[in-house]
């Protein structure tokens, strides 16, 4: 896991942070290749953090999102307690704005920060789905508080729909 914070960090200034998620069978490298947030955090002040999802049999990573992705092989991995232990650690290490916690994820990592929401909606400001989706049934989330999203998605993805 990759954890970036600005130059000039301070414990007096609570910062706002992102958990990057990346998609299956990809990895934080190739995450902050392509979106490039590391090198924002000087100039916007944020935490940022690419935790790296776990590997099946095959070396593919995955994180254990929803039914739809992307856990082929059904092993037992709680994400959700994963990323809800980082978050508690990085509260414990870092000055962080408890009420601007946000998580962007792509593809797989978008299915996982929809999950993250419906289960912890308390603990997240937004969230960002890049080709990502939520639960086949959207009830699954009745019981959780209202969260930001921007979801992001073409019409010629032919694997998500």
């Amino acid at each position: 896991m990759d954890i970036i914070y600005p130059s000039d960090y301070s414990e007096d200034k609570p910062l706002p942070v992102i958990i990057a998620l990346h998609g299956f069978t990809g990895n934080k490298k190739q995450l902050d290749n392509y979106w490039k947030l590391s090198g924002l955090v000087d100039d916007k002040k944020f935490i940022l953090v690419y935790p790296q999802g776990t590997r099946d049999s095959k070396g593919r990573t995955f994180w254990n999102a929803t039914e739809a992705c992307c856990n082929m092989e059904n092993l037992e991995v709680d994400d959700v307690g994963y990323l809800m232990e980082l978050l508690d650690t990085l509260e414990l290490q870092f000055s962080v704005d408890s009420d601007s916690v946000h998580f962007i994820g792509w593809s797989n990592g978008g299915f996982m920060s929809y999950r993250i929401a419906c289960e912890h909606s308390e603990r997240i400001a937004s969230f960002v789905s890049l080709a990502g989706a939520n639960y086949k049934n959207a009830g699954v989330c009745a019981n959780a508080s209202p969260v930001h999203v921007l979801q992001v998605h073409g019409t010629e993805d032919g694997i998500v729909e």
